[in-house]
């Protein structure tokens, strides 16, 4: 991905490796729109298990959410341990709805998210982060899933903001709902 400044702003396009990630997470599925949470083997990712983050909400409202599994190249960049955090809890109070709205728009409609995230990391750095977000069904407990490829786009920068959670979050610079087959939300991002 290479970022370009038409008139000085930075904008970026969607990267190799997010669609790669979106063609593993299209290969997970049998005869349904999304995969189940039981079809995903961090084994069947090996070339992209380093950037994935696994996401678990409740249920479909996604007002409860909580990341369990990051990937090792992903704990180096940030260089903090996120597992069991909730992942609003990394931007301002804010953007926090937005979020929720747009986890919730992914479970139910179902969807994708693409989106470029200004991060601030712990170790006294900030970069933009691409995420790629795909949704896995429930599990037999009624657990909604989100797996996200997660990965640093353009130089570090130094930033010397606080990150009390070990990772802050802006709202996204870039923002798009992908098509997984049942179409994308007629919704505005109002600070995903």
């Amino acid at each position: 991905m290479t970022p370009a400044e038409p008139n000085g702003q930075r904008t970026f396009t969607r990267s190799p490796e997010s669609r790669a990630f979106e063609a593993f997470w299209r290969s997970l599925r049998n005869e349904t729109l999304v995969p189940a949470r039981e079809d995903f083997h961090p084994g069947k990712a090996r070339n992209l298990i380093s950037d994935l983050v696994l996401v678990e909400a409740r249920d479909s409202s996604a007002v409860s959410q909580r990341i369990r599994v990051t990937g090792g190249r992903f704990d180096e960049l940030i260089g903090y341990d996120i597992r069991g955090c909730n992942p609003a809890d990394f931007l301002p109070r804010a953007y926090r709805a937005g979020v929720i709205e747009s986890t919730r728009l992914m479970f139910e409609m179902p969807c994708g998210v693409w989106q470029i995230t200004p991060a601030h990391l712990v170790h006294g750095y900030a970069t933009h982060l691409e995420m790629t977000m795909l949704p896995l069904g429930p599990d037999k407990a009624g657990s909604h899933f989100l797996l996200v490829h997660v990965r640093s786009v353009g130089d570090l920068m130094r930033a010397y903001l606080p990150t009390p959670n070990g990772l802050g979050l802006d709202t996204s610079t870039t923002f798009e709902f992908l098509d997984v087959g049942a179409g994308v939300p007629e919704w505005t991002a109002q600070a995903a």
